[in-house]
């Protein structure tokens, strides 16, 4: 571009009508200089960023949640910086005093500040989230706030919103300002939750020893912190006893081993006899039907 300004420069110069406008060939020569050399700061920018925070071996998994949530941020700070300092430099290479363009900008800030206070809101709880470590990239959460709920994997978070890829593949832009509760279940470790509903007159003492001998099958899985601990009767409902078990698992993996949980459990209770409500029912009902057939 530089190349080609410089030589239609020339040529307009060689022109009488149009001569006049081959003085302005220079200025925009060292705007496009300016404008390239930000472009090449921002890349270094981004290349010393990646090589200091991330480009490290041997990180702790947590660490490298942390880096790879605040590298999006620095990269954003530093290009808006150079790009700004750019964009005053290109001011001053046509001539413009700067000066008055920062101070008319500051005054432009102030007001927008006072009218922008849901935006002056999102950054700021944007700015808590990293400072306390509320979640990061990669982390499996739950948000409560002023829209709809949403659960699924954080991919971003930038100073306004957060990020947020559900197991539909669908991606949930979301306001920090608007998150006024959040579950994460990347934090040490969460439990995997198993509920069935046993029908009335089953052994319940059986019905328990199976559901921890179904559940000791899967100590050996890598994802298992602490063994199937059964505990005991939660309720009871209209449809049987309710028997809930749980088991300490790895961040994240709460629902594939509540699946298998289940799976296992549901299948040891049909190999050995246990009713759950749903079958209670099916045999009522029919039970009714034939009854109904008497009376006819």
């Amino acid at each position: 571009y530089a190349l080609w300004v410089g030589v239609a420069s020339l040529v307009l110069a060689q022109l009488s009508p149009l001569s006049r406008w081959a003085e302005h060939g220079p200025p925009i020569i060292k705007a496009i200089g300016i404008f390239f050399l930000a472009r090449v700061a921002v890349e270094v920018a981004n290349l010393v960023i990646d090589r200091y925070f991330l480009n490290v071996d041997d990180l702790p998994e947590n660490e490298r949640k942390r880096r790879l949530t605040v590298v999006p941020l620095f990269k954003t700070i530093s290009r808006q910086a150079v790009m700004f300092v750019g964009f005053v430099l290109m001011l001053g290479a046509f001539g413009f005093d700067p000066m008055p363009f920062l101070a008319g900008a500051g005054i432009l800030g102030m007001v927008l500040g006072l009218g922008a206070q849901p935006l002056i809101n999102d950054i700021v709880s944007g700015f808590f989230i990293l400072f306390e470590n509320t979640y990061l990239v990669g982390d499996t959460i739950r948000t409560v706030g002023d829209g709809q709920p949403a659960y699924g994997t954080v991919e971003g978070i930038d100073f306004r919103t957060t990020r947020l890829r559900d197991a539909d593949g669908n991606l949930h832009v979301l306001r920090n300002g608007d998150l006024r509760h959040s579950i994460n279940y990347s934090k040490e470790y969460t439990f995997a939750v198993l509920e069935v509903t046993v029908a009335y007159g089953a052994p319940l003492d059986r019905a328990i020893e199976i559901m921890t001998m179904a559940g000791s099958h899967m100590v050996d899985d890598p994802r298992v912190l602490v063994p199937l601990e059964v505990r005991g009767i939660t309720k009871l409902g209209d449809q049987g006893s309710h028997l809930r078990a749980v088991m300490r698992v790895k961040p994240g993996e709460h629902f594939p081993i509540s699946a298998a949980m289940r799976l296992a459990v549901i299948t040891a209770f049909e190999d050995n006899g246990i009713p759950l409500a749903a079958q209670r029912y099916q045999v009522a009902d029919q039970i009714d039907e034939e009854l109904e057939g008497d009376k006819v």
